[in-house]
């Protein structure tokens, strides 16, 4: 992991966690890939896989030491991925309306176009009316 060869260190543990399902190191292998896999720098980081590795080890392991860690991780994303989420919508909500901003200035522009055309035909029909 230390070297950034997640992949590697993900197989590694998996064949502890394979080896050991119910006993030590088993939980501190399953808390592991979950950390690896949530790895911000892990090219095939998946939030999911992460989350399963963590939710196996509260299932499987009610006495580990390492049980809390991984709840508060788990927890941590979860609330994470909340905020992704609304910060996502936010930005969708404010892509429409820029959108619908950029719709009114428009529509302004061309009601502006039209009061000025008015405006020069006012001033060009005035001279007319006078020679008259």
């Amino acid at each position: 992991m230390k070297q950034g060869k997640y992949r590697a260190a993900i197989r590694e543990y998996h064949q502890v966690a394979t080896l050991f399902p119910k006993d030590s190191p088993g939980d501190l292998a399953l808390f592991r890939m979950g950390v690896l896999w949530a790895h911000p720098d892990n090219e095939q980081r998946s939030d999911q896989t992460a989350l399963e590795c963590f939710k196996r080890l509260e299932d499987q392991f009610p006495q580990s030491t390492w049980r809390e860690d991984g709840k508060v991780i788990k927890k941590m994303m979860n609330e994470l991925a909340q905020h992704e989420n609304t910060f996502k919508k936010s930005e969708e909500k404010l892509m429409e309306l820029e959108e619908e901003i950029r719709t009114y200035q428009d529509r302004l522009n061309a009601l502006k176009k039209i009061d000025m055309d008015i405006e020069e035909r006012k001033r060009n029909d005035s001279p007319q009316k006078s020679h008259r």
